[in-house]
């Protein structure tokens, strides 16, 4: 019996610790750049209010201010910096500079693990088909660089949402705080409370991402060779769907999926197909 497909766990859990070392440079920026400034971002922001007695200071406004220093935040994950940079952060620019893990999503590194990914899974279809028929995989594939480029391109447009995303709702926790009238104190550590977010997107992008090129690759693979069918296999724990709970075993084409799509389609799923194998007659190993 030809062995089960297996999961690329360890590339997952590397590619997801990349990710979330960059993305927890955001929490780290915003600790040198943000935190320091929200006593200066409050009191801009009080001389303007309608209910204060005190007459405005002409200047920049808190507005001004804080989309300055949202910007600076964000350079510190995307590389571009303007020469503005070092007057936002002041004395802190070596701290900034000096912060670890990948200061843009291209020093990633995404098509290594695209690589990582592709290497995986035809070593597991050349021990599958070894064991099924004596002979192992060998087809040429064309398609392969086009499908792992696909696939990096989709990652490095995830992967730049991350700061985007987060930046922008942070936006919206600072605007609100300091129309309610937050103290800097209560500010602070309102931002501080959203360090998190960008790294959970991170995980979450780990974890469907390599699954979704695996489950593409393994689709690929098993068609070039003449396998039109497989068995619907999932881990079958508390995560699981209860629709992918019930597809456990059942039989479905690889020409007609389900309606959320195949294994490995649908966000974060583990399930996997395995081959329904034809006859040695009906498959082109090479």
């Amino acid at each position: 019996m030809a062995p089960r497909l297996q999961q690329p766990v360890g590339i997952e859990r590397q590619y997801a610790k990349a990710l979330k070392q960059y993305a927890r440079r955001l929490g780290k920026a915003c600790n040198l750049i943000l935190i320091p400034e929200v006593p200066r971002l409050v009191e801009s922001a009080s001389r303007y209010r309608p209910d204060d007695a005190a007459t405005p200071v002409a200047g920049r406004s808190w507005v001004d201010l804080l989309a300055g220093l949202l910007e600076s935040t964000l350079g510190v994950v995307t590389g571009v910096q303007d020469v503005g940079l070092a007057a936002v952060i002041g004395s802190n620019q070596p701290e900034v500079e000096a912060l670890p893990g990948p200061s843009s999503a291209g020093e990633i590194g995404v098509a290594v693990y695209a690589e990582q990914i592709s290497e995986h899974g035809l070593r597991q279809i050349r021990r599958m088909t070894k064991a099924q028929y004596g002979e192992q995989y060998a087809k040429d594939e064309p398609w392969l660089t086009d499908m792992l480029r696909a696939w990096e391109a989709q990652n490095l447009s995830l992967i730049r949402s991350i700061p985007e995303r987060y930046v922008e709702e942070l936006q919206g926790t600072v605007i609100r705080a300091i129309n309610e009238g937050q103290s800097a104190t209560d500010l602070a550590a309102a931002i501080k409370r959203t360090y998190d977010k960008p790294v959970k997107r991170a995980q979450l992008i780990a974890d469907d991402q390599v699954g979704k090129l695996h489950s593409q690759l393994a689709q690929a693979r098993q068609q070039a060779i003449g396998v039109k069918e497989y068995a619907w296999r999932g881990i079958l724990d508390a995560r699981e769907r209860p629709e992918h709970r019930r597809r456990e075993g059942r039989t479905y084409q690889w020409s007609n999926p389900p309606s959320d799509g195949h294994p490995g389609s649908a966000v974060r799923c583990r399930c996997y197909g395995q081959p329904i194998w034809p006859t040695r007659d009906k498959v082109t190993l090479t």
